[in-house]
Parts: C-alpha cells; sequence; structure tokens
C-alpha cells in the first residue's frame, strides 16, 4: 500500500554535517585539497539568493498567512541530497540551490565543513582567537570525520601562554566513542601528558597524516603552556562553558538520514555520513520507524516539535526519511518591559482591521529608511551580538506607480510585502542593499518602537516550493534519482515529498544590557529627533547570523495570533 508521503524526504529543520570522506564517493577524486579561496564568498551569496527566492516563492505560494522557515536549514539539507543526486535530479537541485557550474560536489562539502568547525569555534566562546587558528588550519582541509575525532583532543585553556582554540566535545558516533574512550584517559591522567605524545594517538584511530598536521597545529601552541592536571580542569570548565550558551540565544540543530536496510549501500557513504546516517528496517514495522523517528525530533528540539510524521507517512516501500529539527528562541539585548505592553489595532489590508498585542519601549537601535528597497529598516540585537532580527516595514498603501504597473501586467492588487520580496529577488543591486545591511550594519537613533508580541509554529509545502523553483524532480517518487547513495546495480532511491516544521516565539524576554553597540557610517546623516517604528501592517523579517553571513530564519508577518 502506498503511504501518503511516498517514499519521504523529511524535512524539518536543520543543519548539514558531513563526517567523512573515501577517494571517490563524491567526485572522481574526493583526496584532500585545499578550499577554494573563492568558495566562502560564492556559496555565501548562493545561499542568500536561495533564501530571498525561497521567501519570496512561499509567499506567492501562501498568500493569506503568516510564514515563517529556516532557508539556512533548508538549503543544507537540500546540499545533503545534493550530494547523493544524479542525472536530472542532480541538476535541478544544483539549480535550485544556485551551485556554479564549476563547482564539484566536493568543493560544496568542504565548504560547509569549514563553516562548521567555525560554529563549533564560536560556541565556546573563542571568538578573539578562532580567526588566527583557522587561518593556519586551512593550509590543510580536514574532512569532517577525522575533525571530530580531533575535536576530542583538543581543548580550550582559558588563561594560555599561547592562544585560546577551539574544542568539541559532542561526539556520539559509537566509533569516535570508542576512541574518545581512549583519548579522555589519557587527557584526564595525572601528570605530564604532552600534547605531542597524545598527537602520536591520533594514528592508531584511522585519522590520516594531514589530518594529524591539523591536529599538531593545536597541538604545538599548548605544548609549553598547560600540564594535564590544569587541561582536566579546563575540560570541565569548557563543558559548563558549552551547558550554559542557551544564556545569549537557544538555537538547537539536528541532521539525520535514515535509508532502508533494504538497500545496498556504498561504504563510502557509510564513511561519509557516518553518525548523520542510519540504517533502518522500514519493512519489519513501519510504524515503529515513524515513531522512533518523530521521538529523534522531539528530543532534539526539546518537545517543541512533536510527532513531525503523521501517521502512515512511512510504509514498507520507504526508502529514506531525511529529517532536520530546530528550534530557536532569543533573547532581546534590551527587553521589552512586560507593563508596556497593550492591546492595539493591526491592519490586515486597506479596509480590514484587528487586534494585535504589541509590545513597546524607547531605546537607541540601529534603524534607516532604505530607498532602493523602499523599506524601514530595524535591528533588533539578541543578547550575545552575533544573531539580530531584522525586520523590514513597507508603506502600507500600495504606490499608484506600482498599482498601475501590476495591473498591466494583469497582475493581482499587489502591497508592500510583495513588492518588497520582488525587489529582492528579482534585482541585484535591492540584493546587495540588503546584504550589506545586514553585515555593516546601520546608524544608531532613538526609536520609539512597537511590535506585535507572537509565536508561531508553521508547516513548509517543500515539494511546491521545489516545484516553484524549477526543481520538480527531486520530490518525484517516480522519477528522483538519488542513485549515488547506493551501490552499482542496486536501484535508486527516490524521494517522494518532505514536510518541514518551524517554530519561534517572540516576547519581552530580554536583558537589561545596552542597546545599539555599534555606530557605522553611512551617507544619511543621524536625526536628532526620535524615529517612530511602529509596526502595525504586514512586514518580513529575518533572523540573521552576521558571523556566518547567514539568513537563519525568514518570514512574513501578515495577521496576529487568533485567540
Amino acid at each position: 500500500m502506498a503511504s501518503s508521503l511516498g517514499a519521504p524526504l523529511l524535512l524539518l529543520l536543520g543543519s548539514l554535517l558531513v563526517i567523512g570522506c573515501s577517494s571517490q564517493c563524491l567526485t572522481k577524486n574526493d583526496s584532500p585539497a585545499t578550499m577554494r579561496q573563492d568558495a566562502a564568498e560564492i556559496l555565501s551569496n548562493a545561499r542568500f539568493d536561495f533564501a530571498l527566492e525561497s521567501l519570496k516563492k512561499i509567499s506567492e505560494i501562501e498568500t493569506q498567512d503568516n510564514i515563517f522557515f529556516s532557508p539556512h536549514s533548508l538549503y543544507e539539507a537540500l546540499g545533503l541530497a545534493y550530494s547523493g543526486a544524479h542525472g536530472k535530479t542532480e541538476t535541478s537541485l544544483r539549480k535550485a540551490l544556485n551551485i556554479p557550474e564549476d563547482f564539484s560536489k566536493l568543493d560544496v562539502q568542504r565548504f560547509y565543513a569549514y563553516e562548521k568547525s567555525l560554529e563549533l569555534a564560536r560556541k565556546v566562546r573563542t571568538r578573539p582567537y578562532h580567526n588566527r587558528s583557522f587561518q593556519s588550519i586551512n593550509k590543510y582541509y580536514c574532512p569532517r570525520h577525522a575533525a571530530r575525532k580531533i575535536s576530542l583532543l583538543c581543548l580550550v585553556v582559558y588563561e594560555s601562554l599561547v592562544h585560546k582554540i577551539l574544542c568539541s566535545l559532542q561526539s556520539t558516533e559509537s566509533a569516535a566513542l570508542y576512541s574518545g574512550q581512549k583519548i579522555y584517559k589519557c587527557l584526564f591522567s595525572r601528570g605530564r601528558c604532552g600534547f605531542r605524545a597524545r598527537a602520536d594517538r591520533v594514528q592508531p584511530f584511522f585519522i590520516p597524516d594531514f589530518a594529524a598536521l591539523y591536529a599538531d597545529e593545536f597541538f604545538e601552541a599548548h605544548e609549553r603552556a598547560k600540564g594535564a592536571d590544569v587541561i582536566s580542569r579546563n575540560v570541565c570548565s569548557l563543558m559548563c562553558t558549552q551547558a550554559n550558551s542557551s544564556d545569549n540565544y537557544e538555537y538547537r540543530v539536528a541532521n539525520r538520514l535514515w535509508l532502508s536496510s533494504a538497500k545496498r549501500l556504498r561504504q563510502c557513504v557509510l564513511d561519509f555520513y557516518g553518525e548523520e546516517l542510519q540504517r533502518e528496517d522500514f519493512r519489519a514495522d513501519p510504524e515503529a520507524s515513524r515513531k522512533r523517528i518523530n521521538d529523534w525530533v522531539s528530543s532534539e528540539t526539546r518537545g517543541n516539535i512533536q510527532d513531525l510524521l503523521p501517521p502512515s507517512a512511512i510504509d514498507e516501500s520507504t526508502d529514506a526519511v531525511l529529517a532536520n529539527a530546530v528550534y530557536f528562541k532569543g533573547l532581546w539585548q534590551s527587553k521589552f518591559l512586560p507593563e508596556n505592553t497593550k492591546r492595539d489595532v493591526f491592519y490586515l489590508g486597506q479596509e480590514n482591521m484587528t487586534i494585535a498585542t504589541f509590545m513597546r519601549q524607547k531605546g537607541s537601535f540601529s534603524h534607516m529608511v532604505s530607498e532602493e528597497l523602499g523599506v524601514h529598516i530595524l535591528q533588533l540585537p539578541y543578547k550575545g551580538d552575533d544573531v539580530s532580527m531584522y525586520i523590514l516595514l513597507p508603506p502600507f498603501v500600495q504606490t499608484q506607480q506600482a498599482a498601475a504597473a501590476a495591473r498591466s501586467a494583469g497582475q493581482p492588487k499587489s502591497n508592500g510585502v510583495r513588492q518588497l520580496l520582488h525587489r529582492l529577488s528579482d534585482n541585484q543591486d535591492s540584493a546587495k542593499e540588503l546584504r550589506d545591511i545586514l553585515d555593516s550594519g546601520m546608524p544608531a537613533r532613538e526609536v520609539d518602537l512597537q511590535i506585535p508580541k507572537f509565536s508561531l509554529e508553521r508547516e513548509l509545502p517543500v515539494k511546491t516550493l521545489l516545484d516553484a523553483m524549477g526543481a520538480e524532480s527531486v520530490l518525484d517518487s517516480t522519477n528522483s534519482d538519488f542513485g549515488a547513495f547506493v551501490e552499482e546495480g542496486e536501484k535508486p532511491i527516490t524521494l517522494g515529498d518532505a514536510v518541514h516544521r518551524a517554530k519561534i516565539e517572540i516576547t519581552e524576554e530580554g536583558t537589561t544590557a545596552a542597546a545599539a553597540t555599534a555606530l557605522f557610517s553611512f551617507r544619511s546623516s543621524r536625526p536628532t529627533e526620535p524615529a517612530f517604528f511602529t509596526a502595525n501592517h504586514p512586514f518580513a523579517y529575518f533572523i540573521y547570523d552576521r558571523p556566518s553571513r547567514t539568513v537563519l530564519f525568514a518570514g512574513i508577518f501578515r495577521r496576529p495570533n487568533k485567540r
């Protein structure tokens, strides 16, 4: 009996983690090499363009309701699928993901491996130091399976005589954990257990020579710094630092690919994906498989996403499930006081209105009016400075010129948000202006601020979105081709549908820390009078991570929550 989702690719949200590599898995030659110097800029721009285009397409599909999704997570999940795609499916995904023709699959994976390393560096609060470390590390491209095992060796020594370096202690893969247990025994032993000796111990754990050089970059820096007893205490300090990282904002993300145990998978695929790949016997008990996947999603999102897969989503014919889970909750750098929260009018349209709950405060915020985009832009930083919400508030009433253009083109009556999204998606100058604003900042000024308080959980029509982006073959249970995952002669894995769900909560919560931490030079002068930013009609918003130049989440707020 066919399932409601066919053989599903199931996307909740998430990030790509590629952790191993064989010499000919993604390309004809997967041998280690230095990452392309232009990869970060080109693929970062490709991901940004995908975020803008996907938001525009979704707004055309969902024309009335609020929209919220993670373009970053969706992009990386589709990137994982792209690594196993063949033929027309590969071509369609490459086009949808804006990957240049001269980039190989390995080029793409190297870029994300590098980004993941930088992300881990930030988790242990080494921002003043990690850029220096990774500049030297990038001389040796290190695949993720090696990087993760090496990360069990690398420690942050807070009072280092040389400099602080990155460490991740979050591996759960059984093989890596087995290696890790032996490494930990050395780490926590008393007396001198020199870093160089520890580097030598890497070899029995099947980390290639070039990766040992990668590790040695770390060990050499610390060899003269601390003894093992001090290092042991700092391991505990590091764990506490990671455990308390949610003091600033909570951004939980996980990714896992379940493949049918009935399929003969290429060994390099098993090596490549490691703990991110799970063999699953869908034929034996489809309902039990569904429950295991739902439980995993619930666990990874701390119970915020329940029952992702509906009943009968999996049956005996299911080939694969790709589940991505993410949950975000930010604490404002400048909090909204609950006593200032009031009910007021929210304008749904030129003739329709309703009542919404608005949070209010007056303070110094980065704010500007963009003539290129035709919107007011306000930055609301989350505690920690790296991540901010940017609200793009267009004029509420459509201009006569825009209305006339829409009529002449036979298009429905437009609105400010629709005009904005078309500018961003269709005009490179507009997209560049937004990117510059997100990366470089805006002038700070006194702002009298009023924005809706809301919580939102939305499910994204991924199949419809991909169809609209010209990638209709990706989730076609008959014609999709992900044959790169299986042995030659095995029937290719097909993907039938997708589920992508996101949840966000925007409240008054935050801290009393000062807002507007930086001033950046713009051509416009800073007005002396306070500005009013009243988001009482539909607007677009982005949650943007400046260090990685990534749109984590995007949305359109069209109406307040139903009460």
